[in-house]
């Protein structure tokens, strides 16, 4: 079973409006560099990478599938006399 939490998001790739990777910023003490977040991208005005942004579209081919498989899945499990199409729908 999936959890979900609050800080799950993960950081992605970033760009600046002209194409410069923004994947890294420097940390407040100056001392390295941290993974790009979201809201350092919200602030800074950057945009996601296109493979993120895909990653949002539905994918009718793997919908087909997962649809199928459940399909199948159904169709393979033992049903008792008591059990009608209300309680597998």
């Amino acid at each position: 079973m999936a959890v979900l939490t609050k800080n799950q998001i993960k950081a992605g790739h970033w760009y600046a409006s002209d194409g410069t990777p923004m994947h890294r910023l420097p940390t407040a003490d100056g001392a390295g560099e941290r993974i790009t977040t979201i809201r350092d991208a919200k602030r800074l005005g950057l945009y996601p990478s296109v493979t993120s942004i895909l990653g949002i579209l539905a994918k009718p081919g793997l919908e087909t599938w997962k649809l199928n498989q459940m399909a199948l899945a159904t169709l393979r499990t033992p049903k008792t006399a008591e059990e009608g199409a209300d309680y597998w729908l």
